[in-house]
């Protein structure tokens, strides 16, 4: 059963997008997966501008990572009792700074407070941003997050091609130019009509549900857990492709075929749902995903298999999402600890596999891919045995 179906009672906070503000907020999407898959390709320019070791260099995305964790309190928050617009409109804002600092430091630990701000604006926007669409009208929300999240795949594709096109060591260009989109999209959410969700009394009626704990704790776990394997698949896959002893621009080009699998994937989430429904194309997507994973560990092979592993994990995002609102309608607290464990399994996952390449070899990457995998399938098969609440509901 399709969400867009299954919601019969409608909120005083339901968000709607007026004018241009859907194509604004889909460009603040690809805004986000631009900035976030700039910092894997730019560490050795980095390191080369500031005269800093490779390691230092790497700083820079424990201080993107953190500022994004943090970022998550006040979008939360701002949500709760604040317009959607001005949240998104002040996060983009800082992105704004944040990029413009970066760009214009003299010293590392000048750059590295930029990039921290950076961070911070990633974190309100993306639990800001799949707040706000999981809360927009039941018709066509499946498409809204569809689109909107082939737009961060769309985004973290342009960021290497930009890179190239540019010369790596012109990053602080780059970031002046971002900055000025930023600014642009931030014009363009004048039509976003999103009251602050506090006010919404379908929340307490969300948390009466009996199974509502049990609910949220399942999916947080099952997004904490899927999040550790796209960011460790998607950071790491190039690494292995190079232990194989392929180019650094083969290994670019793989990891720019994953989230290219990932934009095609979410882009056809509309078609995708209504044939097969959130639950199936979710777990169908994790067991081929297994599948993929187990092939990615064979030399020859692993250079088509990570783009393919990205069309089979991009509708794992927003299918899940979609499943956690069709069982718990209303629930924007519940989204916002979904985002809350993205954040955290985003960060703990890359650093786990790392901590293994450490101790073994780069090789080691799909058995920590395949772990992740069978956990997070584990933790949303188990979330079967949860029901929709009932039309009176």
């Amino acid at each position: 059963m399709a969400a867009d179906s299954a919601e019969p009672v409608r909120s005083s906070t339901e968000v709607d997008f007026r004018q241009w503000s859907f194509g604004a907020t889909a460009g603040v999407f690809t805004l986000s997966g631009l900035v976030g898959a700039l910092f894997g390709p730019l560490l050795v320019p980095f390191s080369h501008h500031f005269h800093v070791s490779l390691s230092t260099a790497g700083e820079s995305l424990s201080a993107y990572f953190l500022g994004a964790v943090l970022g998550v309190v006040p979008g939360w928050q701002g949500l709760r009792k604040s317009t959607g617009r001005r949240v998104l409109t002040s996060a983009l804002a800082t992105l704004a700074l944040g990029l413009i600092l970066s760009s214009l430091a003299k010293s590392w630990w000048w750059f590295l407070a930029g990039i921290t701000l950076v961070g911070l604006a990633f974190g309100v926007l993306d639990i800001s941003l799949n707040s706000l669409l999981s809360r927009s009208k039941p018709e066509g929300r499946t498409h809204r997050l569809s689109v909107g999240n082939a737009g961060y795949g769309l985004g973290s594709v342009m960021a290497p091609v930009i890179l190239i096109l540019v010369n790596p060591h012109n990053f602080g260009g780059v970031f002046v130019g971002l900055a000025v989109v930023s600014m642009a999209f931030a014009i363009g959410l004048r039509g976003l009509h999103a009251p602050a969700q506090g006010a919404d009394p379908l929340q307490s009626l969300a948390k009466a549900h009996p199974a509502r704990r049990r609910m949220m704790w399942t999916f947080t776990m099952g997004f904490a857990i899927y999040v550790s394997l796209e960011t460790s698949a998607s950071g790491w896959m190039a690494a292995q492709v190079e232990g194989w002893h392929f180019s650094t621009a083969v290994g670019s080009w793989i990891t720019a075929g994953f989230w290219a699998g990932m934009t095609i994937s979410r882009a056809a989430g509309t078609w995708l749902h209504r044939r097969f429904g959130a639950t199936r194309l979710l777990l169908g997507c994790l067991v081929a995903a297994l599948v993929d994973v187990g092939l990615s560990s064979i030399r020859p092979v692993g250079l088509v298999s990570y783009p393919v592993l990205g069309l089979f994990l991009g509708s794992v995002f927003p299918m899940g999402i979609i499943w956690y609102t069709e069982l718990v309608p209303h629930d924007a607290d519940g989204i916002g600890s979904l985002m809350l464990a993205t954040m955290i399994g985003g960060t703990l996952g890359p650093a786990l596999v790392s901590a293994g390449v450490g101790h073994s070899s780069v090789q080691v990457v799909p058995v920590f891919l395949g772990l992740y995998g069978v956990v997070a399938l584990f933790v949303f098969a188990s979330a079967r045995r949860f029901t929709r609440p009932t039309q009176s509901t």
